[in-house]
């Protein structure tokens, strides 16, 4: 079925709106919330986050710094106080 002038404009102005959106996020100017993944623990929005296991489970969690403090002990290798403790590299967000 042929399309109206009025959907054929509509249609164009969301393609030019997705556009102009792709391209400021390329510019780093889309937005503060582009890219950000959340904190296991506090779910808050982070964008370098510590990929570890902290519990029995082994399960790797991503906890952002103030988390990360907590289940590591502020230790990088851990330690006795936190037997299941194992760090397993950063995440960093690059948009």
């Amino acid at each position: 079925m042929p399309q109206t002038a009025e959907q054929k404009a509509e249609r164009k102005a969301a393609k030019k709106s997705t556009k102009d959106a792709r391209r400021l996020q390329r510019q780093g100017l889309g937005g503060d919330d582009i890219g950000k993944k959340p904190c296991t623990r506090c779910q808050r929005q982070r964008d370098l986050l510590v990929r570890c296991t902290v519990d029995a489970s082994q399960a790797w969690h991503m906890l952002c710094g103030k988390c990360w403090l907590v289940a590591s002990g502020g230790v990088v290798d851990g330690s006795a106080a936190t037997p299941h403790y194992r760090y397993g590299g950063l995440w960093k967000n690059h948009h």
